[in-house]
């Protein structure tokens, strides 16, 4: 529902009624400001998501009085059940106004299609299923598989680091700290030393893509390591990256916007939706419905029940929903999760950041 043509018009509606409704007890710059206010669709709790045209002034002080005043109007004159109120996505913007100065991070898109585990996992063996598609992760048995937040987190900042460097071998030093901190992790020695730990659970990992068409009858399989050396020492963590991740994330990334990714950091999931919506928005010609049971085997980690997921799923959505530029691109459906092609402006900035990358997809000489 969030961003569909229907959910679009009747918000647009409801909110241009009560604004004429409240016109005649308003100042001029408060009408003005509600005027520069776009709105873009309904969120999950059913509020008017309202977007400032580019050139919009700043909010007035009493803003949220004014929006209260808002929400009350449309309450009670609303024609359509499902609107409750209104509210302003002070975060959201398009991706043309991205400055180009800001920091882009990026994550393979193999991870993104199909993605680590949530949390620890019994055993050594873990598997996700994307369509024709299995990632299968084959971890040592005295280190255990990559998993949760901070296993996400150093996988941006390894595919990061190698579109940024162009080298295979690096030392986590400066700019680790700097990634560190950008994340909001600080010199916690729990959290430093969790986040070491995850990054040996990455590098000591076999991941296997299984690629089984039942319609074209054909059948390929690739195995691939993160790193071919991991070394701690006096002097810091050194790791040196295999020919395959690195060839790999010269090819086959997807920006990321570095103060949504910490924005969001505290969820596993939250993290996936962000980098998925943003790939199959952006490769997306047509309308599609993925469905519930699609989604589970995608993204679930052990739900007993189905609905149990779809509740995690839509609470981790409407996070993301809020730091991400409203495109008008996703519908939540009874069947699954409906979504439509991204916005230009948004699809240009991810083929621009796309094509530094792959600008770099050759070994170091």
């Amino acid at each position: 529902m969030p961003y569909d043509r229907k959910a679009r018009e009747d918000a647009q509606i409801a909110y241009y009624r009560s604004v004429a409704n409240l016109k005649p007890t308003l100042s001029d710059p408060d009408i003005k400001f509600l005027y520069q206010q776009q709105p873009v669709g309904i969120d999950l709790k059913g509020r008017i998501l309202l977007r400032p045209e580019r050139d919009a002034a700043k909010p007035p002080r009493h803003y949220s009085d004014l929006l209260e005043d808002l929400s009350s109007d449309i309450a009670l004159h609303s024609r359509h059940n499902l609107i409750n109120g209104v509210t302003l996505q002070h975060s959201s913007h398009s991706c043309e106004k991205y400055s180009p100065f800001k920091e882009t991070l990026y994550l393979p898109r193999y991870f993104i299609n199909m993605t680590l585990p949530h949390r620890k996992v019994s055993g050594i063996t873990f598997k996700r299923h994307n369509g024709s598609q299995t990632l299968k992760l084959q971890a040592d048995d005295e280190i255990g598989l990559p998993y949760g937040v901070y296993a996400r987190l150093v996988l941006i900042f390894i595919t990061s680091e190698r579109v940024r460097t162009k080298e295979r071998e690096f030392k986590l030093g400066a700019s680790w700290s700097k990634f560190l901190s950008k994340m909001q992790i600080y010199k916690d020695g729990v959290k430093v030393q969790a986040v070491k730990e995850q990054l040996k659970r990455l590098c000591a990992t076999t991941y296997r893509i299984i690629d089984l068409n039942k319609v074209q009858r054909t059948e390929s399989f690739s195995q691939m390591l993160v790193a071919e050396e991991w070394m701690r020492s006096s002097d810091g963590v050194h790791v040196t990256l295999s020919p395959g991740f690195f060839m790999m994330t010269g090819d086959f990334v997807v920006p990321l916007e570095s103060d949504i990714v910490r924005k969001l950091r505290r969820s596993p999931l939250t993290l996936d939706l962000y980098a998925w919506l943003s790939y199959r928005l952006f490769r997306l010609k047509e309308e599609k419905t993925i469905s519930w049971h699609s989604l589970e085997k995608q993204f679930g980690s052990n739900y007993r029940r189905l609905v149990d997921f779809r509740k995690k799923f839509l609470n981790s959505l409407e996070k993301v929903l809020k730091h991400t530029p409203p495109a008008p691109g996703v519908e939540v459906r009874e069947k699954g999760l409906h979504l439509s092609p991204g916005s230009p402006s948004d699809i240009e900035w991810m083929e621009r950041m796309i094509t530094r990358a792959r600008s770099s997809n050759r070994f170091p000489s």
